[in-house]
């Protein structure tokens, strides 16, 4: 929605500030499709790992992670921010709306400020003289864009004002026309603004020595990308004591074909959830695998 607050008095606008974060943010959204076409692209990759006696991917549906209306929750590594997306349907109107709802709905859910927001904080000088369009007094306030693209930014409030010297941004989203009354939001937050896990439902861990590349959940499924040591019998050793821990059915034991490990361990309650992983030996010496969350609609 427009903004009618009164320019900036200092030579540092809103155009360009905005322009820098929605540079930033068009990367990012950008990664998202990548990442959505990708889980496509990743049955060619895991196909690559196995021989023609291996056991079919089990990919979640088009219902879960392929629903560009359903919200995606996408994080980058360990990093200290997170990402939701989501299509809707309508006009401009119905896109900031929903914006504002998702912000909303996040800025509630958030504990604590992160470490620094995706760009240089001294560019929220731009919103000293900006009128919030919504706010929770002592915690937060958003304010919004009509620029190119609807945007938005949240900042945490320090006694009831915006502190010059303590700036810290905690959501930066954007709508981006994506067809005829279609709009893809992108909502950054802090990677604990919600109660999402490492993917879907299940906080199923990573190997010992493990580090998340890649992760994306939506409803309850969701497909972790991850790396670490050539530790093979450590990493599956790992696993089958963390879901016999839990009382989970190994269905598929530990299989190699090729370089690669598989195996596939279903829940042992009503809700049926099957968590797949894979691993191999990567091009650095080390192991890289993926791990699949699918519930049962999806199965």
């Amino acid at each position: 929605m427009p903004d009618d607050s009164p320019p900036p008095r200092s030579g540092h606008t809103i155009t360009a500030s905005v322009k820098r974060a929605g540079g930033w943010t068009a990367k990012a959204a950008l990664s998202v499709v990548v990442l959505i076409v990708g889980i496509g692209f990743g049955r060619e990759v895991l196909y690559f790992w196995q021989a023609d006696d291996a056991p079919p991917i089990r990919l979640p549906s088009p219902g879960m992670l392929g629903d560009l209306e359903k919200p995606h929750s996408i994080r980058f590594g360990d990093a200290a921010w997170s990402l939701n997306r989501r299509s809707v349907e309508g006009g401009r109107d119905e896109a900031v709306a929903r914006l504002r709802a998702d912000c909303r709905a996040l800025l509630q859910s958030i504990k604590q400020r992160p470490s620094a927001a995706p760009d240089d904080n001294d560019d929220l000088a731009f919103l000293t003289d900006a009128t919030p369009v919504d706010s929770e007094p002592g915690r937060w306030r958003l304010y919004e864009f009509a620029e190119t693209f609807p945007m938005a930014v949240a900042v945490a409030d320090s006694a009831g004002r915006l502190a010059q010297s303590h700036n810290w941004a905690i959501i930066w989203a954007i709508a981006v026309p994506a067809g005829d009354n279609l709009w893809s939001l992108c909502v950054f937050h802090p990677a604990d603004a919600s109660a999402e896990e490492i993917a879907g439902s299940i906080d199923a861990p990573l190997p010992p020595g493990g580090r998340r590349t890649l992760s994306i959940a939506a409803e309850g499924c969701g497909i972790v990308a991850f790396s670490g040591p050539d530790e093979p019998d450590a990493w599956k050793r790992s696993y089958d004591e963390w879901f016999a821990g839990r009382s989970w059915r190994q269905s598929t034991a530990w299989r190699k074909i090729g370089k690669a490990w598989y195996a596939r361990y279903v829940s042992p309650d009503s809700a049926d959830y099957a968590v797949e992983v894979r691993f191999g030996p990567d091009a650095g010496g080390g192991l890289r695998g993926v791990l699949m969350i699918t519930p049962p609609r999806s199965m």
